[in-house]
Order: C-alpha cells, then structure tokens, then sequence
C-alpha cells in the first residue's frame, strides 16, 4: 500500500510526469485503502529468482570489501558460518537456478567433508 503510495508520487514529479500516459495497476480509480490491497494480493508475484544478495569472490572481485563470502562460503568476519545457496551467486544464471544451487550445496559440502 505504501509502495503503490510511493509509487504514483513518484510517477507524478516533474520530469516523470510528462511520459507516464496512465496507472495500469492498481489504476488511479483505486484510492481507497481495501481496494488498492485487494489488488496488491491479486497481482503481486515473485516473477525472478533472487541471488547475489550474498555475493562469493570473483577473481575480479576478492575479499570483503567486494564479496559477503569467500570461495569457501565463509562469511568474511564472521567464524562458522558459511553460505551455501543461491543467495552466493553473483550474476543470475540464464537458466533455471535450481541446478546451480544444487553444484553450490555440493561443493560446500565436499569442502565441509575435506
């Protein structure tokens, strides 16, 4: 509700204002509370895979300042714990993420195992 609140103020500045032709959803006829969050629920969806909100070193990109966790998915400044899902992924793959999450989780856990 918030959001869609943000949102039309947003589209409404000076600058934005002048292309944006009309709301399509929730549409500028919804102002009232319930409707514009009926409407939220009906529509909303998760339509990407997140990842990268944990990046792993790139060998273009090591250490802390560049990367939450290194290539062993420990989590730098912090002891004992590592990351091992999708989350550690720096670029989104262009298929599916199940299957690189799963090399992910394999690989952790033959590092946890060696």
């Amino acid at each position: 509700r918030e959001a869609v609140a943000w949102a039309r103020h947003l589209a409404d500045q000076h600058g934005l204002r002048e292309h944006v032709a009309q709301e399509v959803l929730p549409s500028s006829r919804r102002t009232e509370d319930p409707k514009i969050i009926k409407t939220i629920r009906k529509f909303a969806q998760s339509l990407y895979h997140p990842v990268g909100t944990c990046r792993m070193e790139t060998p273009d990109a090591m250490g802390p300042g560049a990367s939450v966790v290194d290539r062993q998915f420990r989590v730098h400044g912090l002891q004992g714990l590592r990351i091992a899902d999708a989350s550690v992924l720096p670029d989104l793959p262009s298929g599916n993420t199940n299957a690189v999450t799963l090399w992910v989780a394999f690989r952790a856990a033959q590092q946890l195992l060696a």
